[in-house]
């Protein structure tokens, strides 16, 4: 039998076999194909969401306050002695990417001062938070926030407890540490391209007030012309005395959405005009 009439055989008595076979062929050539392009879908994506995460662990920006100096008057009302403190920050973002949606905050936390439940007493700043739209990689960026009357006598007071316990320590036991007294705490909040939420805290002991320009001194006593043991009058021009930056901690982390959301919120009443500005206030 020839080659041709060989063929003609097979197609005449098992065509409908060769059919089938070949269908089967196609549906597993098919599925194969099928299988094979969802997992190179598969790890295209999972090459997207690496690349996507590195990033976000990669590039992050970093605001990191400083406190470049402070100014505070005391002055006459019609009804009282109104008393204003100004802290200037500088805001430098040390981070390898760019912040946007800086806010910050501020607030003192009194170590002397209890409330009801006999918890420290925290005295927040004006007119918070204090906004910047962005701060590039290695950007800086000046601001200032202030402390109002009440609070600044508030602070007095706190700060006048702790001299007289210090100077009972010295006369008590002088090798002792000394006794902590109110702490400027500066939150900066941003985040970065991806959406990503971070928050910084710097926390600055508080010595005591100073006089911008005081009396001559007539002992050697360095407490002599400072707010404690002085207090604030009408005219007065005084400034912040901060211990040393050296023991000024500075905590950095991630936070979430919400968290940001909580703390503008806190300030929607005394602060009308802030907005979302990237986070949603009625989530």
């Amino acid at each position: 039998m020839s080659l041709l009439e060989f063929i003609k055989e097979i197609n005449k008595n098992y065509a409908g076999v060769l059919s089938l076979i070949t269908t089967l062929l196609l549906v597993w050539v098919t599925i194969r194909y099928v299988v094979y392009t969802r997992k190179q879908a598969n790890y295209a994506k999972e090459s997207v969401d690496s690349m996507a995460k590195q990033f976000m662990v990669e590039k992050q920006p970093c605001i990191v306050p400083k406190i470049l100096g402070s100014h505070g008057c005391a002055f006459d009302t019609s009804t009282y002695t109104r008393i204003q403190l100004s802290i200037d920050i500088l805001l430098t973002n040390v981070g390898d990417a760019p912040a946007i949606n800086v806010y910050t905050t501020a607030e003192i936390s009194l170590q002397h001062s209890t409330d009801s439940s006999g918890a420290n007493i925290t005295v927040n700043a004006a007119l918070l938070p204090d906004y910047t739209q962005a701060i590039l990689i290695g950007g800086k960026e000046k601001t200032s926030i202030h402390f109002e009357t009440n609070e600044v006598l508030m602070l007095v007071d706190d700060l006048k407890t702790n001299m007289d316990l210090n100077w009972k320590r010295i006369e008590i036991n002088p090798t002792q540490h000394h006794i902590v007294g109110a702490i400027l705490i500066i939150n900066t909040y941003c985040r970065n391209i991806m959406g990503q939420w971070f928050k910084g805290s710097l926390a600055q002991e508080i010595a005591w007030l100073e006089h911008t320009k005081p009396s001559k001194k007539e002992s050697c006593n360095m407490n002599e012309h400072t707010i404690p043991p002085d207090t604030i009058h009408v005219g007065d021009v005084f400034k912040v005395l901060f211990t040393t930056s050296k023991r000024a901690p500075f905590d950095y982390r991630m936070i979430s959405e919400a968290n940001v959301t909580s703390m503008l919120s806190d300030f929607a009443d005394e602060s009308p005009w802030i907005s979302n500005h990237g986070c949603d206030m009625e989530s």
